[in-house]
């Protein structure tokens, strides 16, 4: 990817909220838009993964405060990143299933919507996406669907020096269809079940959300 053949759109910020016994995962992707083709491009270029049993509080304020940033609102003209500013307000995208749901509250509560536009989504087994007073229903299977084929189509990169890039990867490696014969349901799930996929999640909320619903 040559930098200066694109333009920046957009941040996103992809939030996948873990339980007990469960990571966090908090990834930061930048829309890019090719200035020749209008062909948009994902780089990752922040995964982080708070330690287990951080209070949802402190993620909440955590992320509020990357969403204050001179460089996610665009006020120091993306020079921390090398790149013009997004022309368009960052996207926070939150993983509402469950537990999720009261962390969206706490993150109106604190003033995200002032930020970032705020997308909850809960995630489904099901086959379709659906909308309901705000809130996306959204299948696991096109979250990870919609990831996988932008890394097919040479559309995702992850930047260099992530000190959790080898995780990231490691988990798309894991990842697989499962198929319910008898009803002929599918999920995604981790090849093992010791294997997390927070940070699958956290940058397919992100770009699943960019990719079908913010494509100009």
């Amino acid at each position: 990817m040559v930098e200066n053949e694109y333009v920046l759109e957009r941040y996103l910020v992809g939030l996948d909220l873990g339980q007990a016994q469960d990571y966090t995962a908090i990834a930061t992707v930048k829309q890019l838009k090719h200035q020749k083709t209008g062909a948009l491009h994902y780089e990752v270029v922040g995964l982080e993964r708070p330690p287990l049993g951080t209070p949802y509080g402190a993620i909440v304020d955590y992320v509020i405060g990357m969403l204050k940033s001179t460089t996610l609102s665009g006020k120091c003209l993306g020079q921390s990143m090398g790149i013009g500013a997004p022309k368009e307000e960052t996207e926070l995208v939150v993983d509402a299933t469950g537990c999720g749901r009261p962390v969206v509250d706490m993150l109106k509560d604190k003033g995200a919507p002032d930020y970032a536009h705020l997308v909850p989504c809960t995630i489904t087994g099901g086959v379709a996406v659906t909308t309901t007073g705000g809130m996306y229903g959204v299948p696991k299977r096109s979250l990870v669907t919609s990831l996988q084929i932008l890394y097919q189509d040479g559309r995702i990169k992850v930047s260099n020096g992530l000190e959790l890039g080898s995780i990231l990867a490691q988990e798309l490696l894991n990842f697989k269809a499962k198929i319910n014969p008898a009803t002929g349901n599918d999920s995604f799930e981790a090849w093992r079940e010791k294997d997390h996929d927070d940070m699958v999640l956290a940058v397919a909320l992100a770009v699943w959300w960019a990719d079908t619903y913010r494509k100009y």
